[in-house]
């Protein structure tokens, strides 16, 4: 794949990494919702601002990746965001994931793979 040629493979992985840091920043942001005592504005506990603030560190990596990858192809990668999030609240909330979110993943990942071409 020409796009991956030349070195160009740290930007893409740069890609993978905003998708695990906002994946990991609403689950951070959920859990603190339910378990946290909140101190900051009476609204945020810590797990809050530490999902904010990996929000905030992710979009500095997206920054930096869409110096060297088209936007265009950059969003295709990051939409893995959201069939990642369902996944972890299934994995660390206990959240039931039915068929039909089951389907979305598949069309969203059949996308992706079919844009990215």
């Amino acid at each position: 794949m020409q796009h991956l040629a030349g070195g160009a493979f740290l930007p893409y992985l740069a890609l993978c990494a905003v998708v695990a840091g906002n994946a990991a920043a609403n689950l951070l942001l959920k859990v603190g919702a339910i378990q946290d005592r909140p101190w900051l504005f009476g609204i945020l506990g810590w797990r809050s601002i530490m999902g904010i603030a990996l929000f905030g560190a992710a979009m500095l990596v997206y920054a930096w990746a869409l110096r060297h990858v088209p936007l265009s192809r950059a969003q295709f990668v990051v939409v893995l965001q959201y069939p990642g999030v369902i996944l972890l609240a299934a994995m660390v909330l206990g959240e039931r994931v039915g068929p039909m979110q089951w389907l979305g993943i598949a069309l969203v990942m059949a996308g992706m793979f079919i844009a990215l071409r």
